[in-house]
């Protein structure tokens, strides 16, 4: 059960980066405290998030490992590594603007915004009743 949660939480937060992503590989490796994915590609959105004047053409992550310390969770940091990180991406001009487009991103950060904070209030109730 916890196995699925932790998966639905990867795939959630990952999900917004890339996908390629396959839910089987988040679960073999889950109880052994690496979780290794290779190849996974990055959505064009991937950075929108973060305003920058640029446009995702093309992107890929070689491999993503993180490391879970079960046996301390409390006390270890969940660490992330990304090796051979490729991306292809352009200046975004005022020129080749398209609002709709825009306001699709717009949207599509709003959503993911409301997804995360729905999540957290859905940890803090299990912590409440646990």
């Amino acid at each position: 059960m916890f196995e699925g949660v932790v998966a639905t939480i990867l795939n959630r937060f990952l999900g917004n980066y890339v996908t390629n992503l396959e839910t089987t590989q988040l679960k073999l490796g889950i109880w052994q405290g690496d979780v290794k994915l290779e190849k996974l590609r990055l959505k064009t959105d991937a950075l929108d998030k973060l305003r920058l004047p640029v446009d995702i053409k093309e992107g890929w992550l070689g491999t993503l490992t993180i490391s879970i310390p079960w046996s301390n969770l409390k006390g270890e940091p969940v660490r992330i590594h990304i090796d051979n990180v490729y991306v292809l991406a352009t200046p975004r001009f005022q020129e080749n603007f398209d609002p709709e487009r825009e306001d699709e991103r717009e949207y599509k950060r709003k959503m993911q915004h409301l997804e995360n904070d729905d999540l957290l209030r859905q940890q803090q109730l299990l912590k409440k009743k646990g």
